[in-house]
């Protein structure tokens, strides 16, 4: 398994610190290279990284061995990434495009976001009232309010004017889980 150590140095924001996150096996895909992937990472607020371990390529893994790893009615065959929330890890099984990929990252990095670092008085906001606002950026954010969030967060990250069409929604992303951060 090959593996590369990333360390992103503190950042301005007052929640800074330094992160160290391991890599592993993203050279078994060519959609991005690894450089693009930490620099992908380094674009986000420390904090929002604050004590994820790892975020790990496994090109290997099936729809099968996801099914077993999951309740069946809480699992989606078409599923291309997952957080390990226990074990602060994620895992990227499939990519057919540099979007996608890229895409999957923040969208699980949302989802650490949401489950680890947001208090309960946030992630409750979000559930009984921004979530609930009536728009959605994508048909899979209408699933629960956890994917709305990773979906929101990615959308934030990777085409912030398409979220500002969501007003309530970017707020919350700029506000409350951004603190003012600005993605660059």
């Amino acid at each position: 398994m090959k593996q590369t150590n990333i360390i992103i140095p503190k950042d301005n924001s007052p929640y800074s610190g330094t992160i160290r996150i391991k890599l592993h096996n993203f050279h078994q895909q060519d959609k991005v290279e690894i450089d693009e992937i930490v620099s992908a990472i380094s674009r986000l607020p420390n904090f929002h990284l604050q004590g994820l371990n790892e975020i790990h390529y496994d090109p290997l893994r099936t729809e099968q061995k996801l099914r077993l790893l999951f309740d069946k009615k809480y699992s989606n065959p078409r599923a291309q990434a997952e957080l390990n929330q226990n074990a602060r890890q994620i895992t990227i099984f499939q990519a057919d495009s540099r979007s996608q990929l890229l895409h999957s990252l923040y969208h699980e990095i949302g989802h650490y976001v949401f489950h680890v670092i947001i208090d309960s008085t946030m992630r409750k906001e979000w559930v009984t009232k921004v979530s609930r606002s009536g728009s959605y950026i994508s048909e899979y954010a209408k699933t629960n309010a956890s994917e709305d969030f990773a979906e929101s967060y990615a959308t934030y990250v990777l085409s912030p004017t398409k979220l500002a069409l969501i007003p309530t929604k970017n707020r919350f992303m700029r506000e409350t889980v951004f603190k003012g951060f600005l993605i660059i």
